[in-house]
This record gives C-alpha cells, sequence and structure tokens, in this order.
C-alpha cells in the first residue's frame, strides 16, 4: 500500500505462515529474542511514516478496503494476543516459585 496505490492485499493463511516460520516448539528464550528483534525491525519501518503514508489505502480480497493505519493497528493487536500467550506461559512456573507466598495475594 506504501508503493502503489490502493492495491489488492492478500489474506494471510496465519495457521500456515506458523508452521513454514519454524517457531512452534521452538524454547520460549528463543521465541522471546526473536519477538524483540521482530518488532525493532518493525519500528526502524515505522518510524518514518508520515500521516499520509498511514492514509493509504488497499483493497483486502476478504475485508474490503484497509488502510495501513488498520494493518498497524492490526499487528499492535496481535503482539498483544502474543503478549498475553508469554504472559501465560511464564504464569505458572513463576507462580510455584513463589512457594508459601502464592497464598498471599
Amino acid at each position: 500500500m506504501l508503493d502503489r496505490d490502493d492495491p489488492h492485499v492478500a489474506p494471510v493463511d496465519e495457521e500456515a505462515a506458523l508452521e513454514r516460520s519454524g517457531y512452534r516448539g521452538r524454547p520460549l528464550a528463543w521465541l522471546l529474542d526473536a519477538f524483540e528483534r521482530e518488532r525493532a525491525e518493525s519500528m526502524r519501518l515505522l518510524r518514518p511514516l508520515t500521516a499520509e503514508h498511514v492514509a493509504r489505502s488497499g483493497r483486502h480480497a476478504q475485508l474490503g478496503g484497509i488502510t495501513v493505519a488498520d494493518v498497524i493497528h492490526h499487528v499492535a493487536f496481535h503482539d498483544l494476543v502474543h503478549v498475553r500467550q508469554i504472559a501465560s506461559m511464564l504464569e505458572g512456573p513463576m507462580n510455584d516459585a513463589r512457594a508459601n507466598m502464592r497464598d498471599a495475594f
């Protein structure tokens, strides 16, 4: 959408993309490092965008009209889903490590 006017945007099969990524089954520490690297790269790409850039649009095959801003917000929401997954993965071991403090609150 940044390079062409109102381009066609193909849907992404997230399950297939996950399979191709090789992320499934990786250790949490590796995944956290990858998450950090990928978010740093995302920010490098997003910082120079102007209001005109984020207002640019495309036509998603399933969703209809979308803008660069819509995609940015979708990715941010998707990241929150991953943050929730990370917290869930850490919760059990962290709770167990609290020993008798688990009943404090």
